[in-house]
């Protein structure tokens, strides 16, 4: 009898270490499947090549959202909505960032009775950033997370958290960096027609050079073919 029990605690383990490797399997595709899809890229552009100790500096976010999509601006509309959110992480001991977030655009959806205050295209964010005094001289890493919710003209996917990282260097001789990121391309929410730009204001003609074209015209009027009898019988 204590052999088979035993035998019997000794498989017992080995079922449940087999049941829970089973589970993670087909947990982990399932999982990364309920993952939202991401709607929304992020580059990181520094205003400069490096930057002295006590030097002031800014980096721009550049958020660029897929055609046809959206997101909520850092001020919802409505409270629960989810807000465009961005996390600079500088070096410890750096003070806190500044961020600027742009003008947000007033658009209309099917699926809300009142405009929403959201952002399209390419929307920059820039987070203004100093140096400590006493920064030793290197690469600093930065990480830079946004939080956003995608949405379209008939749904809302799940908030995302997209993380980017950029280095800093802290250094002396740096320069004015090329290349940053482009403004803001602004678009029309959906649904509203584009104005067409306003004709070009023409000053009237002449009053003798409207006479002369009349004076031309009768001249032609006269010498046409179905006029000539008219004129023998006059």
């Amino acid at each position: 009898m204590p052999t088979r029990r035993l035998r019997r605690t000794l498989v017992a383990p080995s079922r449940t270490l087999h049941l829970v490797t089973l589970l993670a399997l087909v947990a982990g595709p399932a999982a990364a499947a309920l993952q939202a899809p991401e709607k929304a890229s992020l580059a990181l552009q520094a205003d400069r090549t490096s930057y002295t100790p006590g030097d002031a500096g800014r980096l721009t976010a550049l958020v660029h959202i897929e055609s046809g999509w959206h997101v909520n601006s850092h001020h919802p509309t409505y409270e629960y909505l989810i807000p465009t959110e961005l996390q600079v992480e500088l070096p410890a001991g750096w003070p806190a960032p500044e961020l600027t977030y742009p003008e947000p655009e007033i658009a209309r959806f099917t699926f809300a009775d009142e405009p929403l205050s959201v952002y399209q295209g390419e929307v920059p964010i820039v987070a203004a950033f100093r140096v400590p005094p006493a920064a030793a001289s290197g690469e600093v890493t930065v990480a830079v997370t946004l939080t956003y919710q995608a949405c379209n003209d008939t749904q809302c996917l799940p908030p995302v958290q997209h993380t980017e990282t950029l280095a800093l260097r802290v250094s002396s001789g740096g320069a004015a960096n090329a290349g940053a990121p482009p403004a803001r391309a602004q678009q029309a929410p959906p649904g509203t027609a584009t104005a067409p730009p306003p004709a070009a204001e023409h000053p009237p003609p002449p009053l003798l050079w409207m006479l002369g074209l009349a004076l031309l015209g009768g001249l032609i009027l006269n010498a046409m073919p179905c006029v000539l009898p008219v004129l023998s019988i006059k």
